[in-house]
């Protein structure tokens, strides 16, 4: 286990994703539709937008990220 995450911490987040898996499916849909893959640096506000994101849905299903 890392030592950014515990195991407990990684259960809760799992433990939701299996109770709402077809909500689940549509946020990662969402999430691979955001251009994020990229050192062109047009793609910079898409990138910050990505992390953004990712930062926001992980908190809502029970993770601590800043």
């Amino acid at each position: 286990m890392s030592d950014l995450v515990t195991k407990e911490q990684l259960d809760v987040v799992l433990q939701h994703i299996d109770s709402d898996i077809d909500n689940a499916v549509s946020r990662l849909q969402t999430f691979l539709n955001i251009p994020s893959v990229s050192t062109d640096p047009a793609y910079k506000d898409d990138v910050k937008r990505c992390a953004e994101w990712i930062t926001e849905d992980l908190n809502s299903i029970g993770g601590h990220c800043g």
